[in-house]
């Protein structure tokens, strides 16, 4: 005969082993997933750090910097999976052998944005042509003379070459003889003299640009000049992320 008594009893042995071990795995889940919280806990920046850096696709382009001021000596290193947009070797990830774009040439590259056919292109500096419309100005002239050689107006009457008497009655009226008429001794701007050879200079005018009057606005003396154009900026390093 079958002994129904031994056999609730075997059975009830098995249950409660059973119940034990989930209550020994229960215990163990338990402690496994606190010391998980306390790991969190105690490395949350670390992790923080590589979920933001792995979760960056690849071909990511930012800016970086290893200290937070200029005078700062605490130095961080390159994130993992970032490198150097210096058009250095990439050393891992797909693009391993490849060169990363080199931001750092003519002395310093912006980002801009375009689209799959343009990316990557790199552009020199210029300046977008344009006019200057001047509706009018003036140059002062500070005085200026026309100067002249040594000369002499020809006046032989024995050669016929007289004076032409154009009208001057205060000579014309005064104490001269008509020799003196003739030969033109009284010149008061009367007389039209003959054959005159004087040599006239050009003229020498003194124009005046500093006090040009012009309408088209000028830049004012205090502003910064250089070398290049540029906006107000920072400057940081660009790094990409290869793997």
């Amino acid at each position: 005969m079958i002994n129904l008594r031994t056999i609730q009893g075997h059975h009830s042995d098995q249950i409660m082993q059973v119940d034990t071990d989930i209550r020994s795995a229960k215990e163990e889940l338990s402690n496994a997933i606190e010391d998980a919280i306390t790991y969190v806990d105690a490395n949350s920046e670390v992790l923080e750090d590589f979920l933001d850096v792995r979760m960056a696709p690849i071909g990511t382009i930012v800016g970086w910097t290893p200290k937070p001021n200029p005078d700062s000596e605490t130095f961080v290193a390159i994130p993992t999976g970032w490198q150097l947009c210096d058009g250095s070797q990439i050393m891992s990830g797909p693009w391993i052998g490849q060169t990363t774009p080199d931001l750092t040439s003519d002395g310093g590259r912006f980002l801009r944005g375009g689209t799959a056919d343009t990316v990557l292109a790199f552009e020199n500096d210029q300046m977008q042509d344009h006019v200057h419309i001047d509706p009018g100005h003036s140059h002062a002239n500070a005085s200026h003379v026309h100067g002249q050689d040594p000369h002499s107006h020809r006046m032989d009457p024995f050669k016929g070459e007289l004076p032409t008497f154009v009208g001057a009655p205060s000579c014309d009226s005064g104490p001269f003889t008509k020799l003196e008429h003739d030969w033109g001794w009284c010149m008061n701007g009367a007389w039209d003299m003959a054959g005159a050879s004087a040599n006239i200079h050009s003229a020498k005018a003194s124009i005046q640009a500093s006090i040009s009057i012009s309408n088209v606005g000028s830049v004012d003396n205090a502003y910064r000049k250089g070398d290049e154009t540029r906006p107000k900026n920072m400057r940081v390093i660009f790094i990409m992320h290869v793997e």
